[in-house]
């Protein structure tokens, strides 16, 4: 499932490579998503990798994908309640997510895509109080 956005999408994989998710955690996130049971969760996840996959596997990852995403949460958090993120953090954040959603639906270059990744580096430095 991710396989195939990355492909197309040089933001994407960039944003991917700076966050702390693994690419499989974030497909199976994903394909959980999707609504449908494990059961044929796990069985899309067979024929889309074509690769060996135990059933405690694909929930192993999952689950770590689900923890690390719930402790980016309250990374996020904690953060701004010592202070350490810029009192305008998360209305940045939600500014800049609606961009990237808007982005998402273009054909970006790869030029256009790396200024981008630029201008989130320099948005993460600006909310940093640290």
């Amino acid at each position: 499932m991710l396989k195939e956005k990355i492909q197309q999408d040089l933001l994407l994989k960039e944003i991917i490579n700076r966050s702390n998710f693994t690419f499989k955690q974030l497909d199976y996130l994903l394909i959980q998503q999707s609504g449908n049971s494990e059961e044929k969760i796990f069985d899309k996840m067979l024929r889309a990798n074509k690769e060996d996959l135990s059933k405690s596997s694909f929930v192993i990852t999952r689950d770590r994908g689900r923890k690390n995403l719930k402790r980016a949460l309250y990374s996020l958090i904690i953060a701004k309640y010592l202070g350490l993120l810029s009192s305008d953090c998360f209305l940045s954040l939600e500014k800049t997510v609606a961009i990237l959603e808007n982005a998402k639906d273009k054909k970006l270059n790869d030029y256009q895509s790396l200024q981008i990744v630029s201008a989130l580096e320099d948005l993460i430095k600006h909310i940093l109080l640290i």
